[in-house]
């Protein structure tokens, strides 16, 4: 007997989050005088949100960044860190590749620089921008708590170090427990009212696409004559879901013939049920339980690694995420009329790399977090980046989100896959259904 739903299930469904958005989208293109008074409520709130967005950021990598750094405090952990941290660069260079191609961005710069010239000076651009600032503040401020705590525990035994040492060590271990707490409580509640508020903030969003577009700038005005937000929209998602789904498909070919699976089965039995899950779902961390079980139906994961890997893959495993990052951009610059070169697309993917980490707290994490450091980066002001933000927004959520989402989720599956062939050797030397995990193979 299946369990009741309440209005609350209905409510943050994501098929209403969908319509909502999708409804939006036609008013603010076909009656947009009916929804004037919720397209300037959305200006405010777009405005609003570039002033928190530093502090949001700040305040949920660096929890994040530090439960990593206490984490990886062994070979295998230290491992399967790196390999999320190459599979996420990977997905980043290849959603970068595939939009310099797909839009054809030129390689120099407006002015007619060289791509590493319009490359530095976008990246220069970072030490000025607030949201930018954040992420790497958030960075370094974890590195020198891990070290600080670390130091403390090696001197404890020297009388003089640590008479030095250990007022530090001490402040870095209650800073490290604030900033935990922050991310466990704080950052959960923030989410939970972020889930209630999102359906209303797609419908708002929607209305608000057609008009910022056209208000941008007259360049923008000229762009989008003849504008059809709702064309645009499933456009981007189609093109998100195209370029996710060739990566999946890339990465758990290698995963599966590194780890000497059988691919019909692993195709059936884990990645149909766990993509179909987390794509309906919106949700990396709900497709966990499911994840787990199916890593062990269909891929023969065994329980230690994939008790490790799914979770934490749930928390920083954003490849679907930096893909469609590097495809929506250039929509959203075509969109309002922004000459875009694909260097100045480059110089996107190192903060959002970082950001990556904290983004997953929050639903629709990074839909919240990149835009305004993209515009950071791209030097965007006034209404262009108040219409970059709002576009952006909204062309991440909804279907492109569900794409995303299914790519995230069953790549750590397939990571689980690649860090037992590196931690165990090659599956003809391991018998995967014992009980017992044998010892890692020696580095």
């Amino acid at each position: 007997m299946s369990e009741d739903r309440s209005w609350l299930d209905y409510y943050t469904s994501p098929w209403l989050g969908l319509a909502l958005l999708l409804t939006g989208l036609s008013l603010g293109t076909w009656a947009s005088g009916l929804v004037t008074p919720v397209q300037d409520t959305v200006d405010y709130l777009i405005t609003g949100l570039n002033t928190a967005a530093p502090y949001i950021i700040l305040f949920t990598v660096l929890p994040a960044l530090v439960d990593l750094f206490d984490t990886a405090g062994g070979r295998a952990p230290l491992i399967v860190l790196l390999l999320f941290l190459g599979s996420s660069v990977t997905a980043g260079l290849f959603g970068l590749a595939v939009s310099g191609l797909a839009f054809q961005l030129p390689l120099a710069g407006g002015s007619g620089g060289g791509f590493l010239s319009v490359l530095v000076e976008n990246l220069t651009q970072l030490s000025a921008a607030p949201a930018i600032i954040a992420v790497f503040w958030a960075f370094a401020s974890a590195i020198v708590l891990h070290l600080l705590i670390v130091v403390d525990r090696k001197t404890a035994d020297d009388g003089l170090l640590a008479g030095v040492v250990g007022p530090l060590g001490y402040f870095a271990r209650q800073t490290r427990r604030i900033f935990l707490i922050i991310f466990e409580k704080g950052v959960d509640r923030l989410g939970g009212l972020l889930e209630y508020t999102i359906p209303i903030l797609l419908f708002s969003i929607g209305t608000y696409v057609p008009v910022s577009v056209q208000d941008a700038s007259q360049r923008a005005a000229e762009a989008s004559e003849g504008f059809n937000a709702v064309a645009w929209y499933l456009g981007t998602a189609a093109l998100v879901a195209g370029a996710t789904l060739v990566f999946l498909a890339l990465v758990g070919v290698l995963a599966i013939k590194l780890a000497g699976r059988d691919p019909g089965r692993a195709f059936r039995e884990y990645v149909v049920p766990v993509y179909a899950f987390a794509w309906s779902s919106v949700s990396s961390t709900a497709t966990i339980p499911i994840n787990l079980e199916k890593a062990d139906e269909g891929l023969d994961a065994r329980e230690s690694t994939r008790g490790f890997v799914i979770p934490l893959g749930a928390t920083i495993n954003l490849d679907g995420t930096l893909i469609a990052s590097m495809l929506i951009t250039p929509v959203v610059a075509e969109a309002i009329g922004l000459g875009l070169t694909f260097p100045e697309l480059a110089a996107t993917l190192l903060p959002l790399l970082v950001m990556t980490v904290g983004a997953p707290g929050l639903p629709a994490g990074m839909s919240f977090l990149a835009p305004p450091v993209i515009a950071a980066v791209l030097g965007l002001s006034g209404a262009v980046e108040e219409a970059f933000i709002g576009v952006w927004f909204a062309f991440s959520l909804g279907l492109a989100d569900q794409f995303r989402t299914g790519v995230n989720s069953v790549n750590n599956g397939f990571i689980t896959l690649i860090a037992e062939r590196i931690l165990y050797g090659p599956p003809s030397e391991v018998d995967t259904t014992t009980a017992e995990d044998p010892e890692p193979t020696p580095a």
